[in-house]
């Protein structure tokens, strides 16, 4: 294989490459090779040329096999990723939507890409045809392809945040707005990514993912295939011959299940597991394919539910699901055994009577919502993570109601959750659950076997996404740095005198402004109003000279605690009174922040503690001044020069 740093990309490693087969790999369209030999597979990571696309694509077609296939990997600079925020290498945003920033973006439009592709073969003398991938999250980390004729359902798409380039802003949430982008039928126009095939024949792929986040002998490739009768088949392959067991067990596994679900029914319909329907080896790799069942997921099913508002319904579904696998026949008391171990780690059960739970001869652990189709049948489907050794079975349900309740974003449950224990319903109390938590510690550790998670390499090489909430905190700064100004001209401080005037920012986060005095007319005060209560300022320069130590009086309706002022009246403002004649102007400087509420609370409570206080030492005074003792002791207290 040549190539360059591109070559363990995750857009190769999803396709159906064969150790014989000629790979090239470029990432610059100025380093073509020259033809000499043929290969049959090209990929272009990142396609970007914009000028001459069309003859160095046609030499590249002319470097393939007779089956051999093109592949250009694009950016859309019009993608959703982009108009949340996204930036070019420069730092620019929105560069694409400006005047003359598409020809100057990275990025590539998918009408653009093809009108190159196909200028590209009219030229070169052969039957080529297109077909268009999907990558997603986006080109760089691909976790699953997707194709016109697979296109991402509702609540599929929830790896947008993912960001390794540059800082960026997040203006929007990208996983609510893919979701409607979904529903409206539009996820193409707005997909962070294209890949182009350009072949005589195209793969027969409508859908791969590939399960890289696991350990070596558990990476697979899951595909769904068009056969050549039109049907749709899922295929799941070993990306590696290390995993071969890992498929191998799935003919084996169907069986199993199949009799342990046999006579079970959920929502007046009986229970099936997908059927197997071919295996086999592809370059020593296992493959096993499945039927394809079209159906609706009881996770969505469930998630209809809530954005309806049938809070009742999703509640009692969830829990008929739960009490179903609970009351499996054919249980047995749970049993600590080396395998479970292994797999589960042995700690968390300690303190747990091993006699109190039970459980099943074979297990899959991931009987959750998401792997359950709702069709003319309830079908298991990706039953991979079935155990042959005892789990406890409450175990399984702790996670249908984890992974359903708890590991995805679903707001419209917060409520729901705090009035409804589900886990107490089930009987699960909150020691177990701990447990369970340790269980789960555990299997996904075994999972991964040490594999590097996208989200913890995230959190090491990763750029920061700044939100909307922190960019509606900077305006609201930029408002608070607004303040009034009033001339006193001998008449006081009149309304109609009021101007505003913005505080420009200097480096140690304070606002300042100069103040040019009219001279027109004598000015003898100035006031400056700062808007809202509820704010601190704190002073940092306020003279008539810019240099100098010479400071400004000033009045205020706030607390001084000096430098800092603060405000917890209506109209905060500061005066400057008795401005010496001539005065031309008044340099200012000072840094406004709005008070946390919290705090405003305590403040005023002490305040008013405070004053409390006072009024009391007041009245206490007062008591003595007007004593008998206190009058009879004056004579005394002027002879040691004190007036009262």
């Amino acid at each position: 294989m040549e190539s360059t740093n591109i070559k363990n990309n995750n857009l190769i490693k999803l396709l159906p490459i064969e150790k014989k087969q000629q790979v090239l790999c470029v990432n610059s369209m100025e380093k073509i090779p020259e033809a000499g030999r043929a290969y049959d597979w090209i990929f272009v990571l990142p396609y970007e040329e914009k000028e001459q696309g069309a003859p160095k694509l046609k030499k590249l077609l002319s470097m393939l096999t007779e089956k051999g296939r093109l592949y250009l990997a694009a950016e859309n600079p019009f993608s959703l990723h982009r108009m949340a925020g996204e930036a070019e290498e420069d730092g620019s945003i929105f560069q694409a939507f400006l005047p003359g920033g598409f020809e100057k973006s990275k990025g590539m439009s998918l009408p653009f890409l093809t009108a190159q592709a196909k200028a590209a073969m009219d030229h070169s003398g052969q039957e080529y045809s297109l077909k268009v991938y999907y990558p997603y999250p986006d080109i760089w980390f691909p976790m699953a392809v997707y194709t016109d004729e697979y296109l991402p359902k509702a609540g599929e798409c929830d790896e947008n945040f993912y960001n390794f380039h540059h800082a960026r802003f997040g203006f929007f949430d990208e996983r609510q707005a893919v979701e409607q982008v979904v529903k409206a039928g539009a996820y193409a126009q707005f997909a962070n990514g294209y890949l182009l095939e350009i072949a005589k024949e195209h793969t027969n792929i409508l859908y791969c993912r590939y399960s890289v986040e696991r350990a070596l002998d558990k990476q697979i490739r899951t595909s769904i295939l068009k056969a050549e009768n039109g049907e749709k088949i899922v295929e799941k392959a070993a990306f590696e011959q290390a995993a071969n067991g890992h498929i191998k067990r799935l003919c084996r596994l169907e069986e199993v299940l199949k009799s342990q679900l046999a006579k079970e029914s959920f929502l007046g319909k009986p229970m099936s597991v997908n059927k197997v329907i071919k295996s086999g080896q592809t370059d020593g790799k296992e493959q096993v394919g499945f039927s394809f069942v079209e159906g609706e997921s009881l996770e969505n099913f469930l998630d209809a539910a809530l954005k309806k508002g049938e809070f009742e319904s999703c509640k009692e579904t969830l829990l008929a699901f739960c009490r179903m696998v609970k009351a499996l026949k054919g249980q047995r008391p749970f049993a600590v055994t080396k395998e479970f171990t292994q797999v589960f780690g042995a700690a968390a059960l300690e303190q747990e009577p091993e006699k109190a739970m039970m459980s099943l001869p074979v297990t899959d652990v991931d009987m959750v919502c998401q792997n359950i189709l709702l069709g003319e049948q309830v079908t298991l489907i990706d039953y991979e993570w079935t155990f042959d050794f005892p789990v406890p079975i409450d175990y399984l349900v702790y996670r249908i109601l984890f992974c359903y309740l708890e590991q995805k974003n679903r707001r419209a449950l917060e409520g729901f959750n705090n009035t409804f224990d589900f886990y107490k319903e089930m009987g699960i109390s909150p020691e177990r659950k701990r447990i369970f938590e340790q269980m789960e510690t555990h299997f996904q550790k075994y999972a991964q076997g040490g594999s590097r998670l996208l989200r913890d390499l995230y959190l090491e090489q990763g750029k920061p996404v700044v939100p909307m909430s922190a960019l509606k905190k900077e305006l609201t700064k930029a408002e608070n740095n607004k303040v009034t100004v009033q001339y006193d001209k001998g008449q006081g401080f009149l309304a109609e005198d009021g101007f505003e005037r913005i505080l420009k920012q200097e480096e140690d986060g304070s606002g300042s402004f100069v103040l040019d005095l009219p001279q027109e007319a004598s000015v003898q005060g100035v006031k400056i109003s700062f808007g809202e209560e509820n704010t601190m300022v704190r002073i940092g320069l306020l003279r008539e000279e810019e240099t100098g130590s010479k400071e400004t009086a000033y009045e205020t309706n706030g607390i001084s605690v000096n430098p800092i002022l603060y405000f917890y009246k209506e109209s905060p403002w500061i005066s400057i009174n008795g401005l010496e004649p001539g005065i031309k102007r008044l340099y200012v400087r000072f840094q406004i922040e709005k008070l946390p509420e919290e705090f405003v609370g305590e403040a005023i409570k002490s305040l008013s503690d405070m004053r409390q206080i006072i009024a009391n030492r007041e009245e206490q005074i007062a008591g003595y001044e007007n004593s008998t003792s206190w009058k009879l002791t004056k004579p005394l207290r002027m002879l040691l020069g004190r007036k009262k």
